[in-house]
């Protein structure tokens, strides 16, 4: 699905899917980073999904939280950006420990050609995302920069969210690489009773709730603390009603371990119209 002509770097907040067909081969930047084979090999093969949210905080400092899941039973990973270009330090079991910052960027301030070409019109108008990471050589023994661009391209007829990638190596090595996501949607379905946008952007799932053991219970905060709440598996969505957005209904589902379709619409807007008394929300 291309992504739609009125989604910009404003806020590219979606489901997203890695398009590896048209993506750039990153096998060589992962071995200069220090990936082992195996899991360079297992990463190869796996299918990449990004769940992107995009927002403002209370001081207008824009974030870019993603939870990144992974096919054949791969550990995903959540980065958690702030576009403040302030350094902060981040690990995972991919890339080990590394220092990064981000920022908006207009494309004329870019210095590196291969990062500012390309773009369509509204990246050039409103600016694009720039990655700076580098390893924190101290912790994890190696030494390399990986700076990115984020934005939108079009390709093979589609508009599509695009990453270029400039890589330095510990020796100096320099590679470049175009990175292609498929849009795949929204976060939340529009017309869902329980978590429409102006709503669960407020919510924050916290425990336990009531009487139905681990379950948690709704209460007022930012949409990142809830996306940095909770994760869980991409492949257990479809399982569930196609009349309620995904999101909530998984984690009722990974909380409380009861069969969510069983649940009535009834059920769940109480729960809801709950929530959104204690937050002072309208329904």
């Amino acid at each position: 699905m291309a992504a739609p002509p009125e989604m910009t770097t404003l806020d590219i907040s979606g489901k997203y899917f890695m398009n590896k067909t048209l993506s750039d081969d990153t096998d060589e930047i992962l071995r200069l980073q220090g990936v082992g084979w195996f899991l360079r090999k297992a990463l190869a093969t796996a299918w990449v999904y990004l769940d992107i949210t995009h927002y403002k905080d209370e001081s207008g400092v824009e974030h870019v939280d993603i939870v990144q899941t992974l096919s054949g039973g791969i550990s995903g990973t959540t980065e958690l950006r702030t576009l403040d270009w302030k350094e902060r330090l981040h690990e995972d079991y991919i890339f080990g420990a590394v220092v990064g910052k981000s920022r908006r960027i207009q494309l004329e301030d870019i210095e590196i050609p291969y990062l500012k070409e390309g773009w369509t019109d509204d990246v050039k108008e409103h600016g694009a995302i720039n990655s700076y990471v580098q390893s924190d050589t101290a912790k994890s023994g190696t030494s390399w920069i990986a700076e990115q661009i984020w934005g939108f391209e079009e390709i093979e007829g589609e508009r599509r969210h695009i990453r270029h990638v400039d890589f330095i190596g510990p020796k100096g090595e320099h590679i470049q690489a175009r990175l292609v996501y498929d849009y795949q949607g929204p976060l939340f379905k529009p017309n869902c009773v329980l978590c429409k946008p102006s709503h669960l952007r407020r919510l924050l799932w916290t425990g336990p709730f009531n009487d139905y053991g681990n379950a948690p219970i709704l209460t007022l905060d930012g949409a990142e603390n809830y996306y940095r709440s909770w994760h869980f598996p991409r492949q257990s969505r479809a399982s569930h009603s196609s009349s309620y957005c995904c999101t909530p209904l998984n984690l009722f589902t990974a909380a409380s371990s009861h069969d969510t379709t069983s649940w009535s619409q009834p059920h769940y807007e109480g729960l809801l119209s709950s929530a959104l008394e204690q937050a002072s929300l309208p329904s």
